[in-house]
């Protein structure tokens, strides 16, 4: 999915705002829209990375860690002094491109699409103490007496 990213200051209210648009059919549409107070992201932004992220996430814009800092970064070359201030801040973001381009980059992934292997390496049943569960232990869990079972739905597979 293709996204973009719009931060922009707004000089009458002292505010930032920051868009994101979907592509769709070859042309962007508003998803969402934040306002920021200025003095927060000023503030937040003098703090450090982290403290800019928290400041630009709410439960209606929370991008994931790699997009936030791309628009933490966004944030900060907006507000650069240094800089000749620019009017807005475009970000654009394919989420499948980019996902592939951090993996070929070598980039560490945040554990989302690292394999299971390596956490499950140590639980095999040879690990497992021989009371683990003992049948004393499911008969509270497990109803006693029978349920009807529609034999054509349970193939031997399943049994």
């Amino acid at each position: 999915m293709k996204q973009r990213y719009q931060l922009r200051h707004n000089d009458e209210k002292n505010q930032l705002i920051l868009s994101e648009y979907m592509e769709w059919e070859g042309i962007y549409a508003l998803m969402c829209e934040e306002t920021y107070p200025a003095d927060v992201i000023h503030k937040a932004k003098e703090a450090g990375m982290t403290a800019l992220i928290n400041a630009i996430r709410t439960p209606n814009m929370y991008p994931f860690n790699q997009l936030s800092r791309n628009i933490a970064e966004g944030v900060i070359r907006l507000y650069d002094p240094q800089k000749e201030p620019v009017p807005e801040v475009n970000i654009d973001w394919e989420d499948i491109e980019e996902s592939r381009k951090l993996l070929l980059e070598g980039e560490e992934s945040e554990g989302i699409d690292e394999p299971l292997t390596d956490l499950t390496d140590d639980l095999t049943e040879e690990d497992l103490d021989d009371t683990f569960l003992d049948d004393d232990d499911l008969n509270g869990i497990v109803a006693s007496g029978s349920t009807s079972v529609d034999e054509d739905i349970v193939e031997e597979e399943d049994i």
